[in-house]
């Protein structure tokens, strides 16, 4: 990636990078070192985690809005809204739809509540 970074650096200086490779975070910062501002790192995972969990629930991912913090693969879901109802907490109390969920195949349920 860094000699990519370097070739892009070269070739078209005023370009943005755009990096959708994980281990997003440190990629990111490596091309960062290379590129300064013109690298974007990008990561699906908030808006992954919210389209799964309005399907869960048996809404439509288009009609969600999600409340995600962090960054990348380190955030929080704090609410999915279809208008003002919170989908979240009716979906984390309940423990066939929450280990259902991708993430609770990786980490305990309890941990993800």
């Amino acid at each position: 990636m860094l000699r990519m970074a370097r070739v892009a650096a070269r070739v078209c200086p005023e370009a943005y990078f755009l990096n959708f490779t994980n281990p997003a975070g440190i990629i990111t910062e490596a091309l960062q070192s290379v590129l300064g501002k013109h690298v974007v790192g990008i990561c699906d995972t908030s808006s992954g985690l919210g389209r799964r969990i309005a399907a869960a629930v048996g809404h439509n991912p288009e009609d969600v809005s999600m409340d995600y913090v962090g960054l990348n693969h380190l955030g929080w879901m704090r609410r999915v809204l279809i208008g003002d109802h919170d989908l979240l907490s009716d979906f984390l109390a309940d423990a066939e739809k929450l280990s259902g969920l991708e993430e609770a195949k990786v980490f305990d349920p309890d941990w993800l509540r």
